[in-house]
Parts: structure tokens; sequence; C-alpha cells
């Protein structure tokens, strides 16, 4: 199944589940009407990468969640960065540069290997900047071949709120630990 059909369904679900109307969504969200005429109608084949986390913003979900990948890669009840475009981008060349020193492979090595053209990172991870960003598709494609979330690539998790969430739980376990072995004791 294709992004656009993979979007139009998460949406609408979503749309519906929420009971919300797409006016509502479009004015929270600055998509315009077009755009969400054509996820709803299943033609948004390849979505820009910031209308995908606007619209994981607004249902405070991951971004895979909304393009339908493998249930594996939904970061559910995390906390979540807002992003500018240009921080996405340099998350993702970060990422690119540190997967390309881990794996030992050049931008064209890793191009062939994932199916791309020889100078797409080429001009993306280029000072000069003659390529500002890479598509949705091709993300996803990184993403599918590295086995790793969009939205960790994107460095899009919030680490202290999440933090904070995994402390609080730990806390809890912890509790929760003394209270099971202090009644035990009390058995004995």
């Amino acid at each position: 199944m294709f992004l656009g059909k993979k979007l139009q369904i998460f949406f609408k679900l979503k749309i519906q589940e929420k009971k919300i109307k797409r006016k509502e969504f479009q004015e929270s969200t600055n998509i315009d009407v077009s755009t969400t005429n054509n996820i709803v109608n299943g033609r948004c084949r390849n979505p820009t990468l910031m209308t995908l986390v606007k619209i994981a913003d607004y249902f405070n979900c991951s971004i895979d969640e909304v393009i339908g990948r493998n249930k594996k890669y939904y970061l559910s009840s995390q906390h979540y960065k807002n992003l500018t475009n240009d921080y996405m981008m340099n998350s993702l060349k970060d990422f690119i540069q540190h997967k390309l020193t881990e794996t030992n492979l050049s931008k064209i090595q890793l191009a062939k290997t994932i199916g791309l053209s020889e100078k797409v990172f080429f001009k993306f991870l280029d000072n000069k900047g003659t390529q500002k960003n890479l598509s949705t598709v091709t993300i996803l494609i990184l993403a599918d071949h590295f086995n790793i979330s969009i939205d960790s690539i994107l460095n899009r998790i919030d680490n202290v709120q999440s933090q904070k969430y995994s402390i609080y739980n730990l806390n809890h376990f912890i509790h929760q630990q003394s209270v099971t072995t202090s009644n035990n004791k009390k058995d004995f």
C-alpha cells in the first residue's frame, strides 16, 4: 500500500474517532484546504515532512503511525518536540553522517544500497546547501533500511519529558516492589 493511501486511512480514522471537523483541523495545523483534501482523497502521494509532523503533533502520535509503518516504530506516550524544518534537516544530516561513519559506507554506496540516485546524499549533505530537503519517501526508505523510527531520526522525542516520565514509572515500579516484598515478609 502506498504512502498516500496509508495517510488517508490514518487521517480518516482519527478524524472520525476524535469527532473533529476538517476546518478545525486545518485551522489548528495551518495545513491548507487543498492538502487536506488530497489527504482525505488519498491523492497525497509524497506529503512534505512538515505536513506529517503537523499531523503527528495534532494527534500527539509518532510520524510512523501517521504513515502506517509497522507498530514496532510507534512511540506512544512520548513527549514530542516542536520542530522547524531546519532542525529536522539538520537532525537528518547528523543521522546520515553518523550512519555513514558507523557502517563505513560512502554516500554513493549508501545511496546504491537503498536504491537511490548516487547524487542524492551529495546534494543533501553538501555544505553549500544545493538540496535543502529530502523527500518523505527517501526518509522512509532510510528509516526502513536502518530499522528505526522516523521520530528518532529527526530527534523529535523530547528526552527531558520522556526521562521524567520514565523516572516516574521507575519510581512507581520500585515502590510497588517494596510493597510486595514487605507483604511477602509478613507471611513468614
